[in-house]
């Protein structure tokens, strides 16, 4: 086991903050450990070190501190996983709940509500047994192209993932960002072919940013 998932362990178990993180379609693993349970925020974003943001703005964003963290790097050796055997079971409650919420969603848009929708669901699973290290190296695994993390705080909780979606890139003093539609699979450095209802969704994904960037310069 390399240095990173043990401290990983360790720290789960002794109650102290960490985040580790792989980016997209790399080897290597960098994480940060807290060495205490005190909580920091970060209102400028100036500071050096992993951004925990929540998706409201009125909630402070909490960050480990480069400074104040001991921070790890190392390669990490990716095996493939064979994911074949998983099953998934169908409950018809929650199934016609999502049909009725699609066809509301359907009636919104026809409406002109809004042109575009994604519907979710949440779902609430009791774990009888759960195993921190086993599950965050199945997603590192599995998921080459995402942004794959496992960020625990003993005041706040513990979040794992696996996401593709890049907010933002600094080089060279410029900012890049993605319109990113998840209208298909990423299949490496193959050209994808885009049929109408592609470019149509990459449309509203492109048009939200452009909205976005326009009221920051305008603020």
């Amino acid at each position: 086991m390399s240095l990173i998932l043990k401290k990983i362990v360790a720290s789960h178990h002794q109650n102290l903050p960490f985040v580790c993180f792989n980016k997209p379609n790399t080897t290597k693993l960098k994480a940060y450990f807290g060495n205490n349970d005190s909580l920091r925020y970060s209102d400028s974003f100036k500071e050096e070190g992993f951004v925990f943001a929540p998706f409201h703005n009125e909630n402070p964003s909490i960050v480990f501190l480069k400074e104040t963290s001991e921070v790890i790097e190392e390669l990490y050796i990716k095996n493939s996983i064979d994911t074949s055997d998983s099953e998934f079971k169908e409950y018809e409650s929650a199934k016609n709940s999502h049909k009725a919420l699609v066809l509301a969603g359907i009636d919104a848009i026809k409406s002109n509500s809004f042109k575009k929708v994604v519907l979710s669901r949440k779902e609430l699973v009791a774990l009888t047994s759960f195993d921190l290290l086993q599950v965050f190296e199945n997603l590192l695994q599995k998921y080459d192209h995402a942004f794959v993390y496992v960020w625990f705080h003993p005041k706040v909780g513990l979040w794992m993932g696996a996401t593709p979606e890049r907010l933002v890139t600094l080089k060279n003093r410029e900012f890049h960002t993605t319109a990113l539609a998840s209208t298909q699979n990423y299949e490496g450095n193959s050209n994808p072919i885009w049929g109408n209802k592609e470019i149509k969704e990459h449309q509203f994904v492109i048009d939200y940013i452009v909205s976005q960037i326009k009221d920051q310069q305008n603020g």
